[in-house]
């Protein structure tokens, strides 16, 4: 596995873990995208469907966990949507919830305690070593995976 294929495994499995410890139903983890542009992805089953406050704040914190893995880097206020398809979501989000700079940086404090829990580590831990043997999981493979994490409600 070369060095940029590792950093879009631990990406996706950051995003993949955090919506778990969130209660987002995900349908697919993807660090092999055929999509072009795309180095990976994380499918949510029904992302936006009765969104409201909670869930796009769910939403936000989902986005931004791969910082917790990486060099630490939250994307900066104000958000843009012309960068990355991640602060693109960010973006769309804060301004749904008419969100300002305090407001985000609640949700990226909200995100830091998230990835310190036990839950998102076991999670993040389990599909991690999945996605190091196979580049797509789909919802089985996903629910096996919280299984052998031993996830059972919120902590």
């Amino acid at each position: 596995m070369t060095v940029a294929e590792r950093e879009v495994l631990e990406h996706e499995a950051a995003h993949c873990a955090a919506a778990l410890s969130l209660g987002l139903k995900v349908s697919e983890v993807d660090i092999a995208s055929d999509v072009p542009g795309r180095l990976g992805s994380v499918t949510l089953i029904d992302p936006f469907t009765d969104i409201d406050v909670d869930r796009a704040r769910r939403l936000m914190k989902m986005v931004l966990a791969p910082a917790s893995g990486g060099d630490g880097d939250v994307p900066s206020w104000p958000l843009r949507k012309d960068r990355t398809a991640d602060e693109r979501l960010l973006a769309t989000l804060a301004e749904g919830l008419d969100l300002d700079e305090s407001g985000y940086r609640k949700i990226v404090t909200e995100m830091w305690e998230l990835t310190l829990t036990r839950k998102f580590a076991r999670v993040y831990r389990v599909i991690e070593c999945w996605l190091e043997h196979t580049p797509r999981m789909n919802h089985e493979a996903i629910v096996r995976a919280m299984v052998i994490a031993w996830v059972d409600g919120d902590e």
